[in-house]
């Protein structure tokens, strides 16, 4: 008994160091009809997304790794593990694995009913 505790203290060790998935954000209201996704991205070493929009808003939590993320015509940001950012509806946007081990992103979408999930659009100017 004694032995499987410590095997559990090994093996929960990692879990309870991991930044938790926890944080609230405010949704504009509006009357036209909504889907929620969620899926996980995960992005390996120099590689991303490029520059694109989505029709309602973009919540996106870094599980693992550093991401460099461009919204619109705000300064670059770097957002490491446990960190998250809400992009605006219609916003263009980008981000990019700039660390040293492959990005795991949980993102929550909130868009409008029937449109394309992701479209892709040219850089802001500037960029």
């Amino acid at each position: 008994m004694k032995h499987a505790l410590l095997l559990l203290a090994f093996v929960a060790a990692p879990a309870l160091a991991a930044p938790p998935l926890n944080f609230s954000v405010e949704v504009t209201k509006d009357d036209a009809p909504k889907v929620v996704t969620v899926l996980e991205r995960q992005f390996d070493v120099g590689q991303g997304a490029g520059w694109h929009i989505h029709h309602g808003i973009e919540m996106v939590y870094i599980a693992e790794g550093e991401v460099e993320m461009r919204v619109g015509t705000e300064a670059p940001r770097i957002l490491r593990a446990g960190e998250s950012v809400q992009i605006p509806r219609e916003v263009p946007h980008t981000a990019t694995n700039i660390g040293k081990v492959p990005v795991k992103l949980i993102i929550t979408y909130v868009t409008d009913s029937g449109s394309d999930l992701r479209t892709p659009v040219e850089a802001p100017s500037g960029h």
